[in-house]
């Protein structure tokens, strides 16, 4: 834009010049007869002056025509600038726009939490008493129970019976097997017993399986 306006400056000075040579041209031939003789002595200077008025002519349209082309030139490029701004502000809201979006999914997310944190920690606290072994034995005890419940009184008998026979056969099956006992209570392993008392692991080990249910300390082995 300064460019341009050096240009325009430049102009009319050379306008101004050609005018006033013009000027100066048509009073020197408005002249007397005692004049004309020294025009005539003058004319190498005259024609002198009308080259310089062309070439100051030709020079100004030259500066016109450079002058358009720049204006042009700036008026393109002001347009791709323009076009530039309208871009960047069109990219600007579309960024806003995403920005937006992202505060708000996480602003949803964040209302959202508490009450999955509450949904995850509800079932645990209704087990947070209880061990997995103890939920099974608790839902165990409880089918037990029911069906103890539905015995009839005849099989509630059957099963005294069976119960006080089995009392009656363990203390004499241990009274039978007191050297395994024995040396089950001075500490010997299976194998040691086994190797002892010749008789097979398998066993010894039922007979101490049978004497540790039976509540080691209940009762006595007889001697």
């Amino acid at each position: 834009m300064g460019l341009y306006i050096t240009v325009f400056i430049i102009g009319v000075i050379l306008i101004i010049f050609s005018t006033t040579l013009l000027k100066s041209n048509s009073t020197s031939s408005i002249t007397t007869p005692t004049e004309s003789r020294l025009t005539q002595n003058s004319s190498s200077k005259y024609h002198n002056n009308e080259k310089t008025s062309f070439l100051a002519s030709e020079i100004l349209r030259e500066m016109e025509d450079s002058s358009e082309e720049m204006l042009q030139k700036l008026s393109s490029k002001e347009m791709q600038l323009e076009s530039l701004i309208s871009t960047a502000d069109y990219k600007i809201s579309q960024l806003d726009e995403l920005l937006r979006q992202d505060v708000s999914k996480i602003e949803k997310a964040n209302e959202m939490k508490p009450s999955l944190t509450q949904k995850q920690t509800s079932p645990q606290s209704n087990f947070s008493t209880y061990t997995p072994g103890q939920l099974i034995r608790k839902e165990t005890n409880k089918t037990h129970n029911s069906g103890y419940n539905k015995i009839l009184p005849q099989e509630q008998s059957q099963n005294t019976s069976t119960k006080s026979a089995t009392v009656n056969f363990l203390p004499k099956y241990m009274e039978k097997h007191k050297d395994v006992i024995d040396l089950y209570k001075q500490g010997q392993t299976v194998t040691e017993i086994a190797q002892t008392t010749e008789k097979g692991k398998g066993e010894v080990q039922l007979i101490i399986n049978l004497y540790q249910q039976s509540g080691e300390n209940s009762y006595e082995v007889g001697s």
